[in-house]
């Protein structure tokens, strides 16, 4: 009986039981999170900043210890065309061909490294990053699929030659949609290169617009310029992922296919 009068002892075998039940929610709950990182020399003064938030997130989602043995990290890095740009390194690279614990992929982090050739101009090829991570991620089959996108440059337009994936926000998007990917997007915003500022916002809002979760975009921006506000942003970056997370146990958001 439900009746408090009758059955005293109903709120708490209730709340116990609610308890079990979230529990075991939890322990099925799989989740993987792959951040994509812009890694070229326009990046360098503030890569080391830009992965302590990478750190951060991992770390900050990951405090339940339930939820750390079921939660997987990925990082790609882009910069621009391997086969057009001499010395460059790679046009993505995927750092985890396997999906890492927290503990492994913060280790992997000391790998990433920025490019010591120079891009001919300040936008990157980053809609291959986005692409390649997409496609080509080993995705947790049944897990809640998380991209977090960091960047200070805006991507190539379609048609320009750089702009390998022939991919734009719009496709992407869909494509994330298709996948069931959520996409948060962090950008850092240099002041020397306010003019691509605000090409960059509206890319990366609309590659963050997700399916679901209402017309508003899941972005974020910093100064370069300002590093007290990196450990913002991966406070703020966590806050929005653990909210997420939250609904999920309550089987509010969509899941993997």
């Amino acid at each position: 009986s439900t009746d408090l009068q009758e059955n005293p002892g109903y709120l708490t075998q209730a709340t116990q039981e609610t308890a079990v039940a979230g529990n075991q929610v939890l322990q099925q709950l799989k989740v993987d999170v792959v951040f994509v990182m812009d890694t070229t020399v326009s990046m360098r003064p503030y890569i080391k900043s830009t992965l302590e938030v990478i750190k951060g997130v991992a770390k900050g989602i990951t405090e339940d210890p339930i939820l750390a043995e079921s939660i997987y990290f990925g990082a790609w890095g882009y910069r621009d065309p391997v086969d057009q740009i001499e010395g460059i390194g790679y046009t993505t690279y995927n750092y985890t061909p396997e999906l890492q614990s927290v503990d492994k992929f913060i280790e992997t982090l000391s790998q990433v490294e920025v490019t010591k050739v120079d891009s001919v101009d300040y936008p990157e090829d980053v809609f291959s990053g986005i692409a390649d991570a997409l496609a080509k991620t080993t995705w947790t089959p049944g897990a809640m699929r998380v991209m977090v996108l960091l960047g200070d440059a805006p991507g190539h337009k379609l048609g320009h030659k750089y702009n390998v994936s022939g991919q734009d926000p719009s496709s992407l998007r869909t494509l994330a949609n298709d996948a069931k990917v959520y996409l948060f997007a962090l950008h850092v915003k240099e002041p020397r290169a306010k003019r691509f500022h605000t090409e960059a916002e509206e890319q990366f809002r609309a590659l963050s617009r997700n399916k679901g979760m209402g017309q508003d975009s899941a972005y974020f921006a910093v100064s370069s310029r300002d590093m007290t506000a990196f450990a913002q942003a991966a406070a703020d970056l966590t806050g929005s992922l653990n909210a997420m997370l939250a609904q999920a146990k309550q089987g509010k958001v969509m899941a993997g296919p």
